[in-house]
């Protein structure tokens, strides 16, 4: 029998208090990867490599530690039960764990992790639909529901990020979803920093087109949190 996705969780030693934070107990010691000193962390592809290859632990637990917050958000996003969003969470990395021999692109997971996240989290919410569907049809029956998502343009806008092409999903998904500086995106994709700007700046207007044609406007939402903020905001220099 295949590990369950809390089994995983516990096995790399992750508590599910710190996991539904989208933070690990390896980044509130405040630790760099492997040891306590100032050893530089490891880039993307040792790390899987080191997992794919050795399996280890460590190696699993610091990817999870990058990319969680990012992950969880997207889960967020779609499903708005805190513990189905959790589990979504859960099953995303069971499924990096799985298939991380067959990444394709080993610089940066992020955009790979955030379409698993996304048809993971679009599976269990059309099977939260079916059940409730189910439930209502029960004489009686009086089940209360969470309140839907304050901005539906969320969704739709990672939706969207999905189908970006690999030059403007990239440095979108590091900068904007998982706040990494023009530079670090530039260092980590191997690309000069003029050139992660320019996609960024047409990516954002890509999806404020996209959005527009389904009839949102980005632009009238400046709350936190909201479609603004990741179709329109621009990332830390």
């Amino acid at each position: 029998m295949s590990e369950s996705p809390a089994i995983l969780v516990h096995r790399l030693g992750v508590d599910e208090t710190s996991m539904a934070r989208g933070i690990t107990p390896f980044a509130a010691e405040n630790r760099a990867f492997g040891n306590q000193g100032e050893r530089r962390p490891m880039n993307e592809r040792d790390l899987l490599e080191r997992f794919v290859v050795e399996r280890d632990p460590e190696a699993f637990r610091e990817l999870i530690e990058r990319h969680g917050a990012m992950v969880l958000a997207v889960c967020r996003s779609i499903l708005h039960e805190p513990h189905d969003a959790e589990d979504s969470f859960q099953n995303v990395f069971l499924i990096l764990a799985r298939r991380a021999n067959t990444i394709k692109r080993l610089d940066t997971i992020a955009p790979w992790l955030h379409r698993v996240a996304l048809r993971v989290a679009r599976r269990a919410r059309a099977k939260t639909s079916q059940r409730r569907a189910r439930e209502m049809t029960r004489p009686g029956s009086r089940t209360e529901h969470p309140a839907e998502s304050p901005d539906p343009a969320i969704p739709l806008l990672r939706e969207e990020i999905s189908q970006l092409p690999d030059r403007y999903r990239l440095p979108l998904v590091l900068c904007c979803l998982e706040g990494k500086t023009n530079q670090e995106a530039a260092r980590q994709l191997q690309w000069p920093v003029g050139t992660v700007k320019g996609r960024l700046s047409r990516a954002r207007q890509t999806l404020r087109d996209q959005l527009s044609r389904r009839g949102l406007d980005p632009a009238q939402d400046r709350s936190p949190g909201s479609a603004r903020t990741l179709a329109m905001s621009a990332p830390r220099r």
